[in-house]
């Protein structure tokens, strides 16, 4: 990973980490979108890998609280708000599901 000035990760790291995610590599995947969180703390697209990775290894309050910084970051990201009522629903969080969801489709109906 480049430890330059950029305001993005680059391509290959973005690349990386779909890569891990697809895979199912939960441990790397969170390892590197913790260091691009880190590195890059403006840029969305680790946020939102982190939090569904977290969902995945049951870390439920926490993927919460780290799609929320995705959706601050891009409030217009449909898929965001769809994983965000994803883990809501994994906590029984009903009505914040719905909410949720339904700002999804607000966005992007033909992704759902």
């Amino acid at each position: 990973m480049s430890k330059n000035k950029e305001k993005t990760p680059s391509q290959k790291d973005i690349n990386n980490l779909l890569q891990f995610y697809n895979a199912g590599d939960n441990i790397n995947a969170e390892k590197l979108a913790v260091l691009l969180t880190q590195n890059f703390p403006n840029h969305p697209f680790a946020w939102k890998v982190l939090g569904a990775v977290l969902k995945n290894i049951g870390e439920l309050s926490r993927s919460l609280e780290v799609t929320h910084r995705a959706l601050e970051l891009n409030p217009l990201d449909a898929e965001v708000y769809n994983n965000l009522g994803n883990t809501a629903m994994s906590l029984d969080l009903i009505d914040e599901a719905e909410k949720y969801y339904k700002k999804a489709i607000e966005i992007n109906p033909a992704s759902f």
